[in-house]
């Protein structure tokens, strides 16, 4: 059996192949994914019922652990390639993870709103009144932004949304760093 430091250059190499990475990059998803993989026996070993009873919800509970290590979800392509999972599972599992997961659907939103840029307010008139004004990265970004919010039953109103521009103004109670992450 290989030693962590011995597991963790084996993984950091298959996902410089797999997925294209700078060797500092790949070293640092392989230690993290090593430490949810390390996470997930001790949740198993230290609980006091039976564990996940089927692959899909092994998979389920190891997805959540990454997402937590990483800061942020995997991405499809990024979990066909630690797991070996098709991108069918692949997506399957993120849907399910966020499903059941609310540190994973935290973690989820964190993420976005880390890669999103926080803009001004809209004032009085604005809707919601006083909102705060964010664009996020990308389309895919900006769909979950709504899908969580809606969720958490907050406030927001879709100003753009095409072209390379995907903003929402939002309930200026909302406030992203009170979440997990």
């Amino acid at each position: 059996m290989p030693a962590f430091a011995d597991a963790q250059t084996e993984i950091a190499g298959l996902l410089q192949r797999r997925l294209g990475l700078q060797e500092e990059l790949a070293t640092d998803m392989a230690s993290k994914f090593l430490a949810a993989v390390l996470d997930q026996a001790l949740v198993n070993v230290r609980s006091q019922t039976v564990g996940p009873s089927n692959l899909s919800a092994v998979r389920v509970q190891q997805v959540e652990l990454i997402a937590y290590r990483f800061g942020r979800l995997p991405s499809v392509r990024e979990l066909t390639a630690l797991l070996r999972i098709t991108e069918s599972a692949a997506r399957t599992t993120l849907r399910n993870v966020l499903a059941i997961s609310d540190r994973a659907n935290d973690v989820a939103l964190r993420s976005v709103f880390d890669r999103a840029t926080r803009g001004g307010s809209v004032g009085n008139k604005g809707d919601p009144k006083n909102g705060q004004i964010w664009e996020f990265a990308s389309g895919a970004d900006l769909d979950l932004a709504r899908e969580q919010l809606e969720m958490r039953q907050v406030r927001f109103t879709t100003t753009a949304e095409g072209d390379g521009k995907y903003v929402l103004v939002i309930d200026r109670s909302f406030d992203p760093d009170q979440l997990a992450g």
